[in-house]
């Protein structure tokens, strides 16, 4: 039971039932109560609204850094890559020259 009398609405009743119920039995004070909780709802969507700009905000800078980490990282790890493969060159080199040497030193020796 929804109304148990007029203008008394039951409080264990469907919340649709219930506006609708105030809406007819009080229109002038639903108006206002539903412009007032229409102002809160605006006024804590627009709270939580800024919260979640200055979370992603602070989500961004964070990403901004890391990126920034990433990237020096990588720089890094390419120079010293880049240090390594030519000191493997010299030393590939190296090893050819004494290859050559020698094999011209065996051939000498044995002419």
């Amino acid at each position: 039971m929804y109304v148990t009398e007029p203008g008394i609405i039951d409080l264990d009743s469907e919340p649709d039932h219930l506006l609708r119920q105030m809406e007819q039995d009080h229109p002038t004070t639903y108006s206002t109560l539903s412009m007032s909780a229409n102002d809160a709802v605006t006024s804590e969507g627009a709270v939580l609204i800024r919260e979640l700009i200055a979370a992603d905000e602070a989500s961004l800078a964070r990403l901004q850094i890391s990126k920034q980490a990433t990237e020096q990282a990588l720089q890094a790890a390419s120079t010293t890559l880049r240090a390594k493969e030519m000191e493997a060159m010299k030393q590939t080199a190296d090893y050819m020259k004494r290859l050559l040497s020698r094999q011209r030193w065996k051939e000498s020796y044995v002419l």
